[in-house]
């Protein structure tokens, strides 16, 4: 089986004194276009050739720019993310960026350009490689009379101004100019470029009229307010570092995807009122990711400094997620169960990941709330749950699944093939449920319709049911006994430091076929042997 480990993002960012978050799309065809639950993620990273049944062409076909075209399939400068085959014209650069013999016509171009440096200057600049423009929206103001599609070339450095997207213009960052006569190769780790809003304006801002075709790539994103606010608008987001009090914010009839990114936020990282996708990004705020409506977060690493982890008001998919697994990033809340995932409303698909609880007086790897917004049948599914990832002392309550009702008699589904391991029992980090239903007006109940073959260890309860007095369920033939539970096992997972199921682990074959997702967190198949494995992992 093929193990992912975590890339430390620590190498990314070190030495940036910065505060904030960072985030980013693609153009993919949103969440009606993107991969169903069951299909595998990419295992090679991309579409550069790569593949993975031990053949040549991983090894012959290379994708050396990252512009999604291998030289296998034509690319005729694999160091240019600007020219392969079908590409856009970019008026300015002396070159046919489709491959072909008709560099900067006369008819489309008219002698201006799309290319910005520090080093070139508004007034005079005609946007070309060897005359560039000074600021962004010059580039893009050159760009609408251009007409698009095309792209913004920046080159490193901090541009000092709120830039507003235009559509079927794109901006990607990372080129060599520093000084006239300028190379313009493209390297983002040695060129910079950086957008700064300042403390009370945002970086970037979107409007209606910005769908898909407007890509971002290659950009770091500063500001006191708002990385990236998009007002009904959609984008493609890629390789970007937010730092901002809001990292990046869709609201309104949006389908953003923000893929690989990295983004700090003092509140809400990446917030997505609409469709969408949030993919292989690592994400911190306050809520770190909070979607409504059917929004993909997948194979993310979340932590979050407040709230929770990823907040759901929607029928979102969350797969093969690591969530709070960074003590030193996760903080607490101020009131209720400080959760790594929170779901306030709809029938999200929770499956495949990993994710611990926070710290403070109640912590819980998954809370749902019942109330104004209605959750209504979530699948929660072969997960790795934690019940704290920093206890809160002999005081504290600890779950793996917490539900509270402020609306009537709410059944909220059923918990199947997911492991849940408490702090320890009988120590001073608390008391550990599985499953605890929070104390409840009179009328109100918040309990899973059916808890099934699934892991309990360093649990002091299965469950525990508000009442009075409360009923508690201590050991698993206690909950096993009830109509609401079935085939449930006590046993100690054993797991490994990556979260994987070790030789021998109880875990193993011992799931059930009922809602489990076809593929695991690393993106093998499900079941690898006689039965599904429970848990996030699948052990061949």
């Amino acid at each position: 089986m093929n193990r992912l480990v975590p890339l430390a993002l620590s190498l990314l960012i070190g030495g940036c004194s910065c505060d904030v978050p960072v985030a980013m799309d693609d153009d993919g065809g949103g969440v009606d276009g993107a991969a169903p639950l069951d299909a595998a993620p990419p295992r090679d990273g991309g579409v550069d050739g790569g593949d993975t049944d031990g053949g040549t062409d991983a090894a012959r076909c290379e994708d050396a720019d990252s512009d999604g075209v291998t030289d296998c399939d034509g690319d005729c400068d694999d160091a240019d993310p600007l020219t392969y085959p079908g590409a856009a014209e970019v008026c300015g650069d002396g070159v046919d960026n489709a491959c072909g013999t008709d560099p900067d016509p006369a008819s489309l171009c008219m002698g201006i350009g799309t290319y910005v440096s520090l080093a070139g200057d508004d007034a005079t600049g005609e946007g070309t490689r060897d005359n560039p423009v000074r600021t962004i929206a010059r580039g893009i103001a050159n760009a609408v009379t251009i007409g698009g599609p095309t792209t913004v070339v920046v080159a490193g450095g901090t541009y000092d101004e709120t830039v507003t997207l235009a559509p079927d213009v794109s901006i990607q960052g990372g080129f060599d100019c520093g000084s006239l006569p300028c190379g313009w190769t493209h390297d983002p780790a040695a060129n910079e470029s950086t957008i700064d809003g300042g403390m009370s304006a945002n970086a970037i801002e979107a409007d209606d009229t910005i769908t898909r075709t407007t890509r971002l790539e290659d950009l770091t994103l500063r500001s006191g307010r708002t990385g990236l606010l998009a007002n009904n608008g959609s984008f493609v987001a890629r390789r970007l570092r937010v730092f901002a009090q809001e990292g990046i914010n869709a609201f309104g009839t949006v389908d953003p995807l923000v893929e690989d990114c990295i983004v700090r936020a003092t509140l809400a990282g990446v917030s997505i009122e609409g469709d969408g996708e949030i993919l292989t990004s690592d994400i911190e705020g306050s809520p770190a990711v909070r979607v409504r409506g059917p929004v993909e977060v997948r194979h993310d690493t979340v932590n979050a400094s407040g709230e929770t982890g990823v907040w759901i008001g929607g029928s979102a998919i969350v797969d093969s997620n690591l969530i709070n697994e960074d003590a030193a990033r996760v903080g607490t809340c101020s009131f209720g169960f400080c959760s790594g995932i929170a779901i306030w409303g709809g029938s999200p698909v929770i499956t495949n990941n990993v994710v611990y609880g926070m710290g403070g007086a109640m912590s819980a790897a998954i809370s749902i709330v019942h109330g104004e917004l209605s959750v209504d049948a979530p699948i929660i599914n072969s997960n790795t749950l934690y019940t704290s990832r920093r206890p809160g002392g002999s005081a504290s309550l600890n779950a793996g699944v917490s539900c509270n009702s402020f609306s009537g008699l709410a059944m909220f589904g059923e918990l199947r093939n997911n492991i849940i391991v408490g702090a320890g029992t009988g120590t001073s980090t608390g008391t550990d449920y599985g499953f605890y239903e929070e104390d409840l007006s009179p009328g109100r109940q918040c309990r899973p319709v059916l808890i099934e073959n699934n892991v309990f260890s360093d649990v002091d309860h299965v469950a525990r049911f508000f009442g009075a007095p409360e009923v508690l369920f201590t050991s698993v033939a206690d909950a096993d006994a009830e109509p609401w539970a079935t085939a449930n096992l006590s046993a100690d997972p054993l797991l490994d430091a990556t979260h994987h199921l070790s030789a021998g682990s109880p875990c193993i074959d011992q799931g059930t076929a009922t809602d489990a997702p076809s593929f695991d967190r690393d993106g093998d198949v499900r079941p690898a042997g006689a039965g599904f494995d429970i848990g996030a992992d699948e052990r061949p």
